[in-house]
């Protein structure tokens, strides 16, 4: 196996194992795409109505975080398809 496959998916499975303790239900995307990670977890509004939270989350190592232009541009689409915006950790 790729050395870069291998740190990226422990670096995946820790971070499923960290917001899992959080209370989200945590998928894990076949080949990251196009996100490594959603997350889900039942919220609430000021209102006191119920709510999902969606977070896409793509896991990054080391502390520059470089996402790829073309990476970058679909992030983009998928936020102004969904209005939720990639978060890179």
């Amino acid at each position: 196996m790729n050395k870069m496959y291998i740190i990226g998916k422990s670096r995946e499975h820790y971070l499923k194992k960290k917001f899992s303790k959080m209370g989200y239900v945590v998928l894990r995307c076949a080949v990251s795409r196009p996100v490594d990670l959603v997350l889900l977890k039942k919220g609430s509004c000021a209102c006191g109505r119920q709510i999902p939270i969606v977070r896409l989350i793509e896991s990054k190592k080391g502390r520059r975080k470089y996402v790829r232009p073309e990476q970058r541009k679909k992030f983009e689409e998928i936020e102004k398809i969904t209005g939720i915006k990639v978060e890179v950790i």
